[in-house]
């Protein structure tokens, strides 16, 4: 789909209810424009990533206008990720991977997984929306 249609669809999705929060943690190129236009009214828009150079603008006069607060946190610098694929080619075999990740969750269980996380009883949750 494209962004429009996406933007469309979680309107629809959300029987035109305000979106109060919206995550993008995709980085693709339209996610940031995308993510504040599917905001409500003093919504929150959180990006956690890399952007990217050819990263859309956000519509400040959405942002204006709704009274949105926009949030992010940067998981590295791209340079950095060279020397990560590097580490992970590198030491494929030294350490279990799969053990780092829980099972998926749908999004109803989502809070439980980020729980699990907080008390420390899994390393990294996985959510699937599709479950």
């Amino acid at each position: 789909t494209d962004p429009d249609n996406r933007v469309q669809l979680v309107t629809e999705l959300t029987s035109r209810v305000d979106v109060d929060d919206v995550f993008d943690f995709a980085g693709a190129t339209t996610a940031n424009h995308e993510g504040v236009l599917m905001c409500g009214l003093r919504g929150k828009h959180v990006v956690v990533g890399l952007a990217g150079p050819d990263a859309l603008a956000i519509p400040l006069g959405v942002v204006m206008s709704r009274e949105l607060t926009v949030l992010g946190s940067v998981n590295g610098d791209v340079a950095d990720l060279a020397l990560a694929l590097d580490f992970l080619r590198r030491d494929a075999d030294r350490f279990d991977w799969d053990a780092m990740f829980g099972e998926p969750v749908g999004l109803a269980d989502t809070t439980a997984a980020i729980a699990d996380m907080a008390s420390m009883a899994a390393i990294k949750a996985v959510v699937a929306p599709e479950l």
